[in-house]
């Protein structure tokens, strides 16, 4: 689970210290990016030509395994800013 936030400006933030609309907000933005990642990878042009065929499919293997990558690292932030978010309501803060 993870436990420091990177802000867009290089600041390291403890999520446990970061504020609850903060958090909210890092969610909301994880998940856009991961819609935006599987839409790009969806829309990809037709490729023309066998050459172009093997080209275009390495492409993809690479932007696929990249974009894999990084919606698994989106993916860990979420859970651990639900977790921070589900710790704070059973404490009642």
């Amino acid at each position: 689970m993870k436990k420091v936030w990177k802000t867009k400006d290089g600041k390291k933030l403890k999520i446990r210290e970061m504020a609850t609309s903060h958090i909210q907000n890092c969610i909301k933005i994880l998940n856009k990016y991961n819609k935006r990642k599987t839409s790009e990878i969806l829309s990809l042009p037709e490729p023309f030509g066998e050459e172009a065929a093997r080209t275009l499919d390495s492409a993809i293997a690479e932007f696929i395994e990249s974009g894999l990558e990084l919606n698994n690292l989106a993916e860990e932030y979420i859970e651990s800013f639900e977790a921070e978010l589900r710790r704070r309501q059973t404490q009642g803060g």
